[in-house]
């Protein structure tokens, strides 16, 4: 499991490391348990390893995700707008598979999976 200091000096020199010290430590405390429980399932393990580098940024991402986006709440996105007469809008709504989830997350996670393998020479 992540501990709080773990998640607070992952985002000492985060971008969003502001938003982060900003939430009280409930909500950090309460967002990390619920990223990591997520990742876990994501990853279709019980738990995640901590040492694992991915995992361990994946669930500190998610964290802030889940505890500061509002966006995620919405069902539709708006696509396009067009203003003609009456106008006209297209609605799309966000992947299954990504919403409610941190790109930046994701991403970790993919890693962790390996799905990007290096290829290298030799």
């Amino acid at each position: 499991m992540i501990t709080l200091t773990d998640a607070d000096a992952f985002f000492a020199n985060h971008l969003d490391g502001a938003k982060w010290q900003a939430l009280d430590e409930a909500t950090r405390s309460a967002a990390l348990q619920t990223a990591a429980r997520d990742v876990a399932a994501r990853l279709g393990r019980e738990s995640i390893d901590p040492v694992r580098i991915f995992q361990s940024y994946a669930v500190c991402e998610q964290a802030l995700f889940l505890a500061t986006d509002e966006t995620g709440r919405r069902e539709l996105l708006v696509e396009s707008e067009q203003v003609e007469g009456f106008g006209s809008r297209t609605y799309r709504h966000p992947a299954r598979a990504e919403a409610g989830w941190s790109p930046r997350a994701l991403r970790f996670i993919e890693c962790e999976l390996n799905l990007f393998p290096r290829i290298g020479r030799g």
